[in-house]
């Protein structure tokens, strides 16, 4: 599979550094530490980056994985392995 967009759609991302201290504080991120109500958005957000998984999971890889399948990703911009080009 190559990495175009509708192919990497992530499965309950973490917020980024621009997201609103509400979204900050809502989600899975929420579970895995502690703050209280005066946190500030920056340390809310080094906090959700120290408890991020490792590993980003993706919408089509989990949709595949509970069929027994296992995805293969091209690596970007060689279309020399991308089957569709050499037909």
């Amino acid at each position: 599979m190559d990495n175009a967009s509708y192919h990497t759609n992530v499965l309950d991302p973490a917020p980024s550094k621009y997201s609103t201290k509400k979204k900050l504080k809502s989600g899975w991120w929420r579970r895995t530490f502690v703050h209280n109500s005066n946190t500030r958005k920056t340390e809310l957000y080094d906090l959700v980056q120290a408890n991020a998984p490792p590993a980003k999971k993706y919408y089509i890889e989990e949709l595949f994985k509970t069929d027994g399948h296992y995805v293969l990703r091209i690596p970007p911009y060689h279309c020399d392995l991308n089957a569709i080009e050499i037909a």
